[in-house]
C-alpha cells in the first residue's frame, strides 16, 4: 500500500524525470516563436538569395532584380514588417550593384556581395532608426565605407575585425586549391596589380580537406577529372567564434574546425544521424550538372540530405541540413533539421525545425534567435519565420 509519503516522493522523482526528459528530448529545443509578416506591396521585386538582421531589429534583404539593399523593420502598430531604408541602386559605379546577392552584419556594418562584379560593398552604421521611418528624405542607418574586390565569386561571407572571409574556390599562387580564404581590407586600396592583391589573401581552408580527399592530388584526380563531386555540390557555408572557423561542405554531414585563421587543423565533427541521408552522384545530379538543368538537379536529390549552414552562438554550435523528402504530399511539414553540439564536437541533438522553415537562415547570435526567409512563389509572398534557440543558462 502506497503511503502518502512515498506518494509525494513518487511524484518528486516524476516530476524531476519529466523535466529532465523534457530538457534533453525536445524541451528547451528550437521554438517558433512569431511570423513575421511583408505589406502586401513589400517592394521586393524578386526572391532574395539571402538576409541578415542587425540586433535591434533591422532586416537586410539585397534584391537582386532591383540593384539595391532593402532594409526593413517590424512596426508593432500595423503588424508587419515595415520598409525603413534602402541601400543602393542598380549602376556600375563604386557603390552602385548589378545583382546584389548575399550579405552579412556585424552590427556595426554591412556587407553585401554583387554577384556580377564580384565586389563587396561595405557600409558603415551611423544611425538607429525605428519602424517609423520613412525611405524618403529619412534619416540613413548606413552610410559607403568601401568597396572590396573578390577574385573569385563565392556563396557566403563574413567580416571580422580587418578581414572578410570567403567561402569560394580561389587557388594560391602555387596554383594549390583553396575554398576559405580572407582578405585584409585594411590595405585592400593599396593592391593594384595581381601579384600585390594576393599578398593581402590569406588562404585558409584547401580543398581537398573540404571535400574529404587525402590530398592536392587526390583532388586533381576526383574533382577536376571527375564529375561525381561536382554533380554532388561546391557550396560551403562557416561562421567564426572567436579564434576559430566551423566550415560545412553541402554533401556531407561533417564540419571541419579551423583552430585559427591561418591554417587548418585535424578536428572534424562527424556524428552519426539516422535522419541524414548522405547524397549520391546520380545519373540525374551528374546530367543535370552538364546540362545546368535545376529541375533535373532537385529529380537526382530526392531521397537525400544537403547541408545548409553553421552557426556558432555564444552557448552552442548548430548545423542546418534539409531532407529531399519524396513524399510530395506532405507540403505543410518541414524538410529541415537542426543539430546541436557542444563546442567540443559532441552532437546533443537532432531535431526538426518546426513551420514552413527555408534554406535562407541567419542566426542573431546575442539574443539566440534564428531567423527563416521563406518565399511563396505561387502567391508572391515573403515572411520571416522567428525561432528561439536553446543556449546555456
Amino acid at each position: 500500500m502506497k503511503t502518502p509519503g512515498k506518494i509525494v516522493v513518487l511524484y518528486c522523482i516524476y516530476i524531476s524525470c519529466f523535466f529532465f526528459s523534457f530538457q534533453i528530448l525536445g524541451g528547451t529545443e528550437i521554438q517558433l516563436v512569431d511570423k513575421l509578416k511583408f505589406p502586401t506591396e513589400s517592394g521586393l521585386s524578386s526572391c532574395p538569395w539571402d538576409f541578415c538582421v542587425t540586433d535591434d531589429g533591422l532586416f537586410m534583404i539585397p534584391d537582386p532584380h532591383a540593384g539595391d539593399t532593402k532594409i526593413f523593420k517590424f512596426d508593432t502598430d500595423v503588424g508587419y514588417l515595415k520598409l525603413v531604408d534602402i541601400l543602393g541602386h542598380k549602376g556600375i559605379s563604386e557603390t552602385d550593384f548589378i545583382e546584389p546577392t548575399y550579405c552579412f552584419t556585424d552590427n556595426l556594418r554591412y556587407g553585401v556581395f554583387d554577384f556580377s562584379t564580384r565586389k563587396i560593398v561595405l557600409y558603415r552604421r551611423i544611425n538607429n532608426i525605428s519602424s517609423k521611418n520613412r525611405v524618403v528624405r529619412s534619416k540613413k542607418a548606413f552610410e559607403f565605407e568601401k568597396s572590396i574586390y573578390c577574385p573569385r565569386a563565392g556563396n557566403d561571407f563574413e567580416i571580422s575585425g580587418n578581414y572578410v572571409y570567403i567561402s569560394g574556390f580561389h587557388p594560391d599562387p602555387a596554383n594549390n586549391p583553396y575554398d576559405l580564404y580572407s582578405i585584409d581590407i585594411s590595405t585592400q586600396n593599396k593592391y593594384q596589380s595581381v601579384l600585390d592583391y594576393n599578398n593581402a589573401i590569406t588562404f585558409i581552408l584547401p580543398s581537398h580537406i573540404k571535400y574529404g580527399l587525402a590530398n592536392f592530388d587526390e583532388y586533381e584526380r576526383f574533382y577536376r577529372n571527375d564529375e561525381r563531386i561536382k554533380a554532388i555540390g561546391i557550396n560551403g557555408w562557416f561562421d567564426i567564434k572567436q579564434d576559430a572557423i566551423f566550415y560545412v561542405w553541402e554533401g556531407n554531414l561533417r564540419i571541419i574546425k579551423i583552430s585559427d585563421h591561418k591554417k587548418t587543423n585535424s578536428d572534424l565533427f562527424k556524428p552519426n544521424s539516422k535522419y541524414f541521408v548522405e547524397p549520391v552522384a546520380s545519373a540525374e545530379l551528374i546530367l543535370s550538372r552538364q546540362l545546368e538543368d535545376s529541375k533535373l538537379s532537385k529529380k537526382g536529390k530526392i531521397g537525400t540530405s544537403y547541408v545548409r549552414n553553421v552557426f556558432a552562438t555564444s552557448s552552442y554550435l548548430f548545423l542546418v541540413y534539409e531532407f529531399f523528402n519524396p513524399d510530395t504530399s506532405a507540403k505543410d511539414s518541414s524538410n529541415f533539421r537542426i543539430q546541436r553540439y557542444d563546442f567540443d564536437g559532441n552532437c546533443i541533438n537532432d531535431v526538426a525545425i518546426p513551420g514552413k522553415a527555408d534554406r535562407k537562415m541567419w542566426v542573431d547570435k546575442t539574443n539566440s534567435f534564428l531567423y527563416s526567409l521563406y518565399y511563396n512563389n505561387k502567391q508572391d509572398e515573403h515572411f520571416i519565420l522567428k525561432y528561439k534557440l536553446p543556449q546555456k543558462e
